[in-house]
């Protein structure tokens, strides 16, 4: 497998931004991460699909969420999970890595926004 570390670019959230609505994207997901390591590491858990590691996996994504070292870009099942997009401004300034279809990203210098929740 080819070093994720290597694959990893700096770009603005404008462009994430772009590639997200474009019509023919193959994005369908941003994920955004706190820090810039765990690009590499939940990079390499949407990879691989052996079974002997499936338990692992599910209990690290698990934690990712619960923490909120990993949020999901937009709408979200679950309170938490979720992050805001709208809510980051075009030029701020980002890592990612495209997994595909999932665009992960580290925001540099600023916290990952959580979802706003929906009042009923």
């Amino acid at each position: 497998m080819e070093d994720l570390n290597n694959l990893i670019d700096a770009t603005t959230f404008g462009t994430v931004r772009r590639y997200l609505k474009a019509a023919r994207s193959p994005i369908t997901t941003v994920m955004l991460v706190q820090h810039r390591n765990t690009l590499v590491r939940a990079g390499t858990a949407l990879i691989e699909d052996d079974g002997s590691s499936r338990v692992f996996r599910r209990r690290q994504w698990a934690d990712w969420f619960n923490t909120g070292e990993v949020r999901v870009g937009g709408a979200s099942s679950a309170e938490g999970q979720a992050a805001d997009l709208d809510a980051i401004p075009d030029s701020a300034i980002c890592d990612v890595l495209y997994v595909p279809p999932v665009y992960l990203v580290c925001l540099r210098g600023c916290k990952v926004p959580a979802a706003r929740m929906a009042h009923a």
